[in-house]
């Protein structure tokens, strides 16, 4: 008997450093493999990109500013395409300050708001599927989808990755917080979607998506958390977040004669026009066809030793990513078609902002692409939940085998 008992602590202790093991595994190696995709796709390349014309017009407005963070930031919401977006204005005056003129530090500022918005989304889609080698998918292609490629290049597009990563950020919160029915987290979802759209108007549109969540999550829920008032109130932080920009930008800046006016056309036949040309750019044997021809002229141009290291890493971390996840959720049936559900809803609902205006049309092979942000991450989301959904019914493959075709097709739409 004293055996057994001084043996226990002992068996619990070597359990808890499993447990520990475990969750390390768990937290660190997607975003490891995250880091290496973004590293891949745009980290080698990143001190070799300068800046484009607006940016150094943007420069040249603060050029001549004293050094001073206030007088910067004040100096940058004086520009009337910025105050519209005040959380915009904040972020560049600050970066001004810190980075002044040298082009590679946006760029790593921006490498580091997508990196950071990758794994919001695993997290997030991992929640939503119950799947971590779908969500792990999902991240990776939304790192290295072309149509949206300008934010990578263009400090003017910044604000359209960070605007996205806030908004991932707070489709994550929302589903830990209806999972754990905990309020705060609800609320802090709403903030994340308030900064999201005082960065950029990118994802007003997308506040349909709360409601749909809601619903998702609601059809699962236990029997006290069915509540359909509850669920409304839920949605009630979110629609105060839409209406304080739309009065700010259509009510207080105007009043007090500030901001640049943006133009308005509400006409539906516009509207499908713009979203025809986001569905063409983003899902279409033409976007294929330029994902094609983008990989040759990479291969042509051939990786140097340094790249081919980082795919070579990458390619391996998912590869065993996927191996172990396999394993786990052998026993249980993701939640793909919530994954396409949700993808469908933003790749549709993200471009009807940009129907609202005459000057945008969705693009894939210009700078302008950026306005494709939101489309690509809906695009990404249908794309690895009809994966998902594949792989899930393929019962005659063992499932390694599986696991191992999941991770090709991963690398393989990874190369791109």
């Amino acid at each position: 008997m004293t055996k057994l008992s001084s043996g226990a602590p002992q068996e619990q202790e070597s359990l808890n450093q499993s447990q520990s093991e475990h969750k390390k595994f768990d937290f660190l190696w997607p975003l490891a493999c995250l880091l290496l995709v973004e590293i891949l796709t745009f980290g080698i390349h990143a001190k070799d990109i300068g800046a484009a014309q607006d940016d150094w017009m943007s420069f040249g407005q603060l050029h001549f500013i004293p050094h001073s963070w206030l007088k910067i930031v004040s100096a940058t919401f004086s520009d009337e395409r910025v105050i519209v977006r005040p959380l915009q204005a904040l972020h560049f005056g600050s970066l001004y300050f810190l980075a002044g003129e040298r082009p590679a530090i946006y760029h790593i500022f921006c490498c580091i708001a997508e990196l950071i918005g990758g794994w919001f989304l695993f997290l997030a889609v991992s929640r939503l599927s119950r799947n971590r080698a779908v969500a792990l998918a999902a991240a990776v292609l939304f790192l290295v989808y072309p149509t949206h490629d300008a934010t990578h290049y263009s400090i003017f597009a910044t604000p359209f990755a960070i605007s996205a990563s806030l908004f991932a950020l707070s489709m994550w919160l929302f589903l830990k917080g209806l999972d754990e029915e905990r309020k705060p987290l609800i609320l802090a979802s709403a903030l994340a979607y308030l900064c999201s759209i005082y960065e950029n108007e990118l994802t007003l549109p997308l506040i349909v998506l709360y409601p749909v969540l809601s619903l998702l999550n609601f059809r699962n829920a236990q029997k006290q958390s069915r509540n359909l008032r509850t669920l409304a109130l839920t949605q009630l932080p979110f629609m105060l977040a839409a209406t304080s920009i739309i009065l700010y930008r259509s009510w207080l800046l105007p009043n007090m004669h500030l901001g640049w006016h943006y133009s308005t056309v509400f006409s539906l036949p516009h509207i499908a026009a713009v979203i025809g040309a986001g569905l063409n750019v983003s899902l279409s044997p033409y976007m294929l066809s330029f994902c094609a021809s983008m990989a040759g002229d990479g291969l042509k141009e051939g990786l140097s030793i340094l790249g081919c290291l980082c795919f070579f890493t990458a390619a391996c971390s998912i590869l065993i990513f996927v191996f172990k996840e396999a394993r786990n959720s052998a026993s249980t049936r993701s939640n793909n078609f919530a994954v396409i559900l949700v993808g469908a809803i933003i790749l549709l609902s993200s471009y009807t902002i940009f129907g609202l205006s005459p000057e945008h049309m969705p693009v894939i092979d210009a700078w302008l692409n950026r306005i494709n942000e939101g489309g690509s991450l809906g695009a990404c989301l249908i794309i690895t939940g009809l994966l998902g959904l594949l792989l899930d019914h393929v019962r005659a493959i063992a499932q390694p085998l599986r696991a191992m075709a999941f991770a090709l097709l991963v690398s393989a739409l990874a190369s791109f």
